[in-house]
């Protein structure tokens, strides 16, 4: 049965590109080409921040953390500049300067009487910090002074020697990239700068929005000093905004929005099932069915009548489902699955997921949870059922996937914790962005990796961020109602995406946390605002 959608088509927002790290170095050095003078380079990226500080914040005084590379050569010229304007400004040292440039500008700035001292432990603190220590070269762990200094930034250094308003009242400002960041992952390494602000420079960094860059980037502001070359093409695209959805029919009826099976709900985790179908219903589907262990199917109607459930017996084969007459019937009505919320890891579990495989083929589909559990054991799924499929995995459940597929491999075994484990060797095991693509290759289809910047990976290998949600939607839940609302987006819209579902999910836990804050905030909350962020801009 085809998708049942509206006319008009999903109105997309406006993303904005970003690169990794060694895209960033073919564009310097495309515009090095035709303008040989790296210098320049500095020079122009130490005024745009000095410009951008100056409407800001009014003068005063300045401490600016110096590396002993590029990036620290960017922070002496800061310094530089902002002494020609009258502030107060003091370079704080970590070491010689081992570039060309960075020797250059440090000689400029000490010209211009520009002030420095060595860094050391139990310095009082400025109330302007710029960190020009580290900027995107790094991959590893840190030296252990690089990490005292990084301390020492973040108020953290000498507790006895600080006063409260010290550890406090400093505003930190970021050269490119938080210092201990890596730049391409997002993971820190082991420790990074908290910063108020992150000046981006020439390109959006793919770290600067997943993974640990949320606790460390602070207000994020790109400075793109040079033009793109044609060639050097986005790692991705960081979306905003939830895209408007169009207005309905005057002429429509329920049938006109979609028809939704989810299917889960094992004995005592009926809970999960009836999130998602409610997160369908306030989604806009024009009919929700639930097919679930037949323990939850009174209280379930109870609950929401607007639900149709069909309950399953204690013992069956898959063979007897695919057969049983009245679930035969509703399939015949059906426009999307959703599969594996709370589903099960036992025989029961297992049964309904090997039925479900015709259906898969059969029906657009999202696998979430216990479906991929099911799907990591069985490590292959035939092309012709993935390619129509969202998977919405956790970092858990991706980790399991990842060590089911990669059991032959060289690569080695990754645990639930360790696909975000900062200190990790990105040679050894995949990021955040490598792990979903990775993933999305093995088996096709369009998948999420959900947590902080949540990636997807679309069925044309094409990878997005999402740039809302907070931290108050880490509870249980959460991702139940976010596969009811891709089923119900899926079930109404034909040019609907993954990404659609994760910005329209996110935003509701947005408005939730406005509301009430985000402690304490639960995946019914979010349920309450969904269908705001789905009429909002409707056209």
């Amino acid at each position: 049965m085809s998708v049942c959608s509206d006319i008009s088509v999903i109105q997309r927002n406006p993303a904005q590109p970003f690169y990794g790290v060694q895209a960033i170095r073919d564009w310097e050095n495309h515009w090095f080409a035709d303008n040989p003078c790296s210098y320049g380079l500095m020079q122009q990226a130490a005024w745009a921040i000095t410009s951008w500080l100056q409407q800001q914040f009014l003068p005063g005084p300045v401490q600016i953390i110096c590396g002993t590379g590029n990036n620290g050569g960017d922070g002496w010229l800061i310094a530089c500049y902002l002494q020609q304007q009258g502030w107060p400004v003091c370079v704080l040292e970590t070491g010689n300067m081992k570039t060309a440039d960075s020797q250059r500008a440090r000689l400029q700035a000490l010209a211009q009487g520009v002030w420095s001292q060595p860094w050391q432990s139990g310095l009082p603190r400025a109330g302007l910090l710029i960190d020009a220590l580290l900027g995107i070269g790094i991959t590893g762990p840190l030296r252990s002074n690089l990490q005292q200094v990084i301390g020492w930034m973040n108020g953290h250094d000498d507790p006895e020697q600080l006063s409260r308003s010290d550890r406090t009242a400093a505003v930190v400002i970021a050269v490119d990239v938080p210092s201990g960041l890596q730049a391409d992952s997002g993971e820190i390494t082991p420790v990074a700068v908290k910063a108020d602000w992150t000046l981006c420079l020439i390109g959006l960094k793919s770290g600067l929005l997943t993974a640990d860059a949320a606790d460390h980037v602070g207000q994020l502001v790109t400075l793109p000093l040079i033009p793109r070359p044609a060639e050097i093409r986005p790692a991705g695209w960081l979306y905003r905004q939830v895209s408007g959805l169009p207005k309905r029919r005057q002429n429509s009826h329920k049938g006109s929005h979609g028809h939704v099976l989810v299917i889960g709900g094992g004995i005592g985790m009926g809970g999960a099932v009836a999130m998602a179908a409610e997160a369908a219903l306030v989604a806009g589907a024009g009919k929700v069915s639930v097919l679930t262990h037949h323990s939850h199917c009174g209280w379930l109607t109870a609950r929401c009548p607007a639900l149709m459930v069909m309950g399953l017996p204690d013992q069956f084969t898959a063979s007897q489902l695919q057969a049983m007459p009245a679930i035969l019937a509703r399939l015949d009505e059906v426009t999307v699955l959703a599969i594996g919320i709370g589903l099960g890891r036992d025989d029961w579990g297992r049964e309904v997921w090997l039925a479900c495989q015709p259906w898969i083929q059969r029906y657009p589909t999202i696998i979430d949870a216990d479906g991929l559990y099911h799907l990591a054991h069985q490590q292959t799924m035939a092309a012709d059922l993935a390619a129509r499929c969202w998977f919405t995995p956790h970092p858990g459940e991706a980790a399991t996937l990842y060590q089911a597929i990669s059991a032959h491999a060289a690569v080695g075994k990754v645990s639930d914790n360790d696909v975000d484990a900062p200190a990790r060797a990105a040679s050894a095991r995949p990021d955040r962005y490598q792990l979903v693509s990775l993933l999305q290759q093995h088996y096709g289809g369009s998948w999420l990796l959900k947590g902080t910047g949540s990636v997807v990976c679309d069925d044309q290998e094409q990878l997005s961020v999402c740039g809302l949600g907070n931290p108050g939607m880490a509870t249980a839940g959460m991702g139940d109602v976010l596969a009811g609302l891709a089923a119900a987006l899926r079930a109404q819209f034909d040019d609907a995406t993954l990404m659609d579902a994760v910005l329209i999910h996110a935003a509701a836990g947005d408005r939730a946390a406005e509301v009430a804050g985000q402690r304490g905030m639960t995946s019914l909350n979010v349920i309450d605002h969904i269908t705001a962020v789905m009429n909002q801009d409707a056209k």
